[in-house]
């Protein structure tokens, strides 16, 4: 290795790491001092004209400078050892800190020792890591072998090694492909490898040479129809030789695919007297695109029949099943087989009805063997064979005489339906009734906790629709599991060796916790999940046992019911659904408490869940719920001390206050088939469908971009921590990628981001990519929070993203608009600094909010925008104020509070591993913390936040601000209203040139100039009743934030940021 590589590698890496571990450490009781002695600090570096202010020039030098003033400390135990041990060997002065000149002493011998282990170990060879030499450096240090081996370095090594020894990324092109050659690929793509052979080449060429022979009113041309200009042709009235004969939508229990997934079908038959071939033959479910799906060469003889699945899967292989790409609706719709010269032969004149589970629709046969002309719901499914005899209706819904709840006394359940020898099953496991399931005939004593599901059945008819009614007696469900065992009929492990029932018995076992335990599952509503048990816990079906399955695959049939409580005026609800475990790290086997998705989908019942699950102006509609648990800070796992569990939620509580689209959320209990399984955040999620309820235009129009985790929900780890859309496309967010990467101090450049005129105004003609508002306050989200892992995150050494959603309407001209989401590492440090800058993003697949905002950053009107932001929200009453936040802080612990208790007794104590269960051989507890003691912590993290975190975080970060240079050296407008008669405003500044309007406009047009409607203020305003007065202080070209005054505003203080004067809020 060249002695110059050598040098580069060790001054440039340690040189970071050594910045990276400078520590200035700050605490309430120094706070206005070190707050003074930053803003010092900044005025002997950067104040060149010395005027003891911070000109736009000067704090410009501040921010390309990088971050002088960032607040930086050792977060977690082994950071504050090191950083410990650092101090002891190198302080000194004995002032508790490195001065600069112990600090470069400190790199200097680092980089001593550093450049001695290089040279040792062949660490590096051409400035490339050698993995093995420094795996064996480590391995050496952690043997205590290198005795000075300097701790500083174990992340940063163990990082490199990662790096180079993970897989290589590649990207996946996606091939532009015109309709004429997907459809070429679909019909003569025989092996399914995306491109045309040879041989199949030279066939398609003889085929389409065939067809140019024919007329056009002869042969259906592919690719020749759009919804634009669709193909119309007649309407066949001849007799088909091939034909649907029986169909099935919502199939649950019966036909499966290759894959031993339940799929809807279609049954095709040849009813002729010779061998057919479907070659050419089409299937569709619109009139518009007949030629939807394309058959390959498959031939039936005489009577013949063929199962096509309706799965969306999109297979034509002739050696396997073969698979339509659309999926039938349950509402009903057309159906429609086409031959290969366009004539169209629909299974009925109309849309078939509405269909009904596990029945299926055709053309019945009589007992003398006919069939019927016109289809009907078939008294039983048969897929391959002749159809059977229509049904004779269907039956009236089943009727139970007790809603679901929770109870505490016992009752009498009346089981009834109106019509006559229907016979009533049951089940009370969670499982659907079938027709061998126990007969419910007499009234059913309810005298604990129930799950009842109900299902009639005649002969000749179809079954009713499943009854679910869920009856929770909370005192009985105290005492569930109590000796830990699983309940009967359930697993003992969950996959991975490990299970947890019941309650904590250091709470069950005494009386005063039992009631506090009963007065916290009565305090809030409950969900109520009724499955069957292995689909969760089956060793080789059930998602919890296996969480780490994700998609279709990994999603099972359930019901799930809303609760309410005693006194809860709401009634609740009950839905069928699919579940699936939901989260990213939290799906590991060690996790024992998961999260849940529920989603609400036509073949299980209704399309949409429509419920007002939030209150407000919140969505009434949802096609999709989740039910979150934390899971970093919380007693099942992590870090219990610091469980709060609304951490997420709260950060998400503070983007929605300013004003944009945020997931709302709650807090409900959940039980699993009547089993307590904990407290519950629910909450919406971003996708398609939420941008349409909040942001507007219809699902089918969003693009949903966001950094797929480390544990990636389509299981493509080649594109782990990328970007990617779970809705919609991407091209929109690389078209922002791109043109980011311009020079954004260029207002041209800024302005094609905003779609905008030279004015600043829309411009109609322009893509508007950036919501520059929304972006702002997502990130002031972030800085406030001092989010750890969002949008870039600090587990991967800053230079990975995660945890980020963001939506755009392609037909609408809204700028992109980020989500909160995830946001689980925060308020954890007072003097947290996440205002960066960071190397993550320059690439469109690594492309952040964050990066995003730092190239923006380059522009100065984006920088006054950001200054407008920090004073509405930092300032005054703005949402990040300490009185604003207490307040939000407050309402979610007191609706947190209540039922906390639970939580502690199911998972305050949860590590148990069950050894040897057909021995007897007890439990083994790992954690001896009982849910009491981690109770008590709960209110200690509480105070700590709302005494320690919130009354000061706000001013730690207007510091940050201003120490990166993006809150201007001005002082505030203080306004002053006159007393008495005529309400006249006053507005207080220093001396400083302060312009307004009172019509609306701006004072300060896009660009920088003063708008010609525009006043210098020379004294007192008569406000008028309704009136809004805008003002900015000017000084030497440099604007003030943005002032809002209402003629109902009240007087404010004496707010100045900036000055000698100390700030205050």
């Amino acid at each position: 290795m060249k002695s110059t590589s050598l040098a580069l590698v060790i001054s440039v890496f340690v040189g970071l790491l050594c910045f990276d571990l400078t520590v200035s450490l700050l605490c309430g009781a120094n706070q206005a001092q070190s707050d003074l002695t930053v803003r010092q600090r900044a005025l002997e570096q950067f104040d060149a004209d010395g005027d003891g202010r911070l000109n736009a020039v000067e704090r410009e030098a501040i921010r390309k400078a990088g971050s002088p003033f960032a607040v930086k400390r050792p977060r977690y135990i082994r950071d504050r050892r090191r950083h410990e041990q650092r101090i002891k060997k190198y302080d000194k002065d004995g002032d508790g800190e490195l001065s600069e000149e112990e600090e470069e002493i400190a790199h200097q011998a680092l980089l001593k020792v550093w450049g001695r282990l290089v040279g040792k170990y062949k660490a590096f060879v051409d400035d490339r890591p050698i993995v093995e030499n420094l795996q064996k450096m480590m391995q050496d240090a952690e043997q205590g072998k290198i005795k000075d081996f300097p701790e500083e370095l174990y992340d940063w090594i163990k990082g490199s090694i990662n790096r180079a020894g993970g897989k290589k990324r590649t990207r996946r092109l996606q091939q532009d492909k015109t309709p004429l050659s997907n459809h070429l690929l679909a019909q003569f793509d025989t092996n399914r490898n995306g491109h045309l052979e040879s041989k199949e080449l030279e066939e398609a060429r003889a085929t389409m040479a065939d067809r140019s022979k024919h007329s056009p009113s002869e042969i259906h041309k592919p690719g020749s129809q759009s919804a634009s200009t669709p193909v119309d042709p007649l309407r066949s009235k001849a007799a088909p030789q091939l034909r649907i004969t029986e169909f099935m939508v919502d199939n649950e229990k019966g036909l499966v695919d290759e894959e031993g997934n339940l799929a809807d079908w279609i049954e095709i038959h040849n009813h002729s007297d010779e061998e057919q071939s479907l070659e050419n033959w089409s299937l569709t479910d619109s009139k518009k695109d007949l030629r939807q799906w394309i058959f390959p060469d498959v031939r039936l003889g005489t009577g013949e029949y063929l199962i096509v699945f309706a799965s969306g899967k999109d297979r034509r292989r002739t050696d396997r099943p073969l698979h339509t790409n659309f999926q039938l609706k349950k509402g009903g719709e057309r159906l429609i087989l086409t031959n290969p010269n366009g004539e169209r032969f629909e299974f009925a004149e109309k849309k078939y009805p509405k269909q009904k589970a596990n029945i299926s629709f055709g053309f019945p046969v009589a007992a003398d063997g006919t069939e019927e002309k016109l289809p009907d719901f078939l008294a039983f499914p048969t897929p391959g064979r002749r159809n059977t005899a229509t049904r004779l209706g269907a039956l009236s819904t089943i009727k139970l005489s007790q809603p679901h709840g929770l109870f505490k006394t016992p009752f009498t359940l009346q089981v009834s339906v109106s019509d006559s020898n229907v016979t009533i099953r049951h089940t009370i496991d969670g499982s659907k009734p079938n027709e061998s399931s126990p007969v419910l005939d007499q009234p059913f004593n309810i005298e604990h906790t129930t799950i009842i599901r109900v299902q009639g059945y005649k002969s000749g008819y179809s079954p009713t629709k499943i009854v679910t009614r869920s009856y929770i007696f909370p005192d009985d469900r105290i005492d569930d599991s109590a000796d830990g065992l699983p309940p009967e009929n359930y697993p003992y492990e969950w996959g991975a060796g490990r299970s947890n029932y019941g309650m904590d018995a250091d709470i069950t076992d005494n009386p005063k916790y039992r009631k506090k335990l009963l007065e916290a599952l009565w305090s809030i509503p409950s969900y109520s999940i009724a499955i069957e048990p292995e689909s969760l816990f089956s060793n080789k079906t059930g998602i919890y046992a296996h969480a780490g399955w994700h998609g279709r695959k990994a999603e099972r049939a359930c019901s799930l019911e809303l609760l309410p409580t005693a006194d809860e005026q709401e009634h609740g609800f009950q839905i069928n659904a699919g579940i699936r475990m939901r989260g990213g790290f939290s799906r590991q086997p060690k996790v024992l408490k998961h999260g849940f998705r529920l989603f609400f989908r036509r073949r299980y019942g209704a399309k949409r869940l429509k419920y007002d699950l939030f209150g407000g102006n919140a969505a009434k509609e949802f096609s999709h719920i989740d039910l979150r648990c934390s899971q970093n800070y919380a007693w099942h796992h992590g870090f219990s001390s610091k469980a709060l569990y609304m951490r997420d939620q709260f950060s998400r509580d503070l983007h929605l206050a300013m004003g944009h689209p945020s997931p709302r959320g709650n807090f409900r209990h959940v039980y699993v088939n009547g089993h307590y399984w904990g407290l519950y955040n629910t909450c919406e999620r971003p996708k398609a469908f939420f941008g349409e309820s909040y942001i507007g235009g219809k699902k089918e129009d969003f693009d949903v971009v966001k950094i797929m985790g480390g544990y990636s929900e389509d299981e493509d780890q080649e594109r782990r921590y990328q970007v990617f859309a779970t809705d919609g496309n991407t091209i929109l967010w690389e078209q922002l990628d791109r043109l980011s990467k311009q020079d954004m101090s260029d207002l041209d450049n800024y302005r094609l981001l905003l779609g905008a005129k030279l004015d600043g105004s829309p411009d109609p003609k322009l893509r508007r990519l950036i919501d520059p508002v929304n972006l702002i306050d997502y990130m002031l989200t972030l800085f406030y929070a001092g989010n750890l892992d969002s949008s870039v995150s600090w587990f991967g050494g800053d230079r990975g993203a995660n945890n980020w959603h963001g939506l755009i309407n392609r037909t609408r001209n809204i700028g992109l608009q980020f989500i909160v989401w995830d946001a689980e590492h925060t308020m954890l440090e007072l003097i947290e600094d996440r205002l960066g800058p960071f190397p993550m993003g320059n690439e469109a697949e690594r492309n952040n909010p964050t990066w995003l905002y730092q190239r923006l950053l380059e522009n100065e009107e984006f920088r006054v925008l950001v200054a407008d932001r920090i004073s509405k929200h930092l300032f005054r009453d703005g949402v990040l104020t300490p009185k604003r936040l207490t307040e939000m802080f407050d309402k979610r612990i007191a609706e947190i509070e209540p039922a906390l208790f639970a939580e502690a007794a199911r998972w305050g104590n949860p590590r148990k591993t069950y050894e040897a269960a057909l021995s007897g051989s007890a439990w083994r507890v790992e954690h001896h913390n009982s849910g009491v003691a981690k109770h008590q912590a709960w209110y200690d993290e509480v105070d700590r936040t709302r005494k320690e975190y919130i009354p000061h975080r706000t001013q730690v970060v207007i510091d940050q601000l201003f120490g990166r240079g993006l809150y201007p050296d001005l002082p505030e407008i203080v306004v002053r209203w006159s007393e008495g008669g005529e309400r006249e405003l006053e507005l207080m500044a220093d001396g400083f040139k302060t312009y307004y309007t009172t019509t609306g406009q701006e004072p300060r047009m896009f660009g920088g100039d003063v708008h010609s409607a525009a006043h210098l203020y020379k004294g007192p305003l008569t406000v008028v009743a309704g009136g809004l007065v805008l003002c900015r202080i000017l000084e030497d070209g440099e604007w003030g934030p943005l002032r809002k005054i209402r003629s109902d505003e009240s007087n404010t203080g004496n707010q100045r940021t900036r000055q000698s004067e100390q700030r205050g809020l």
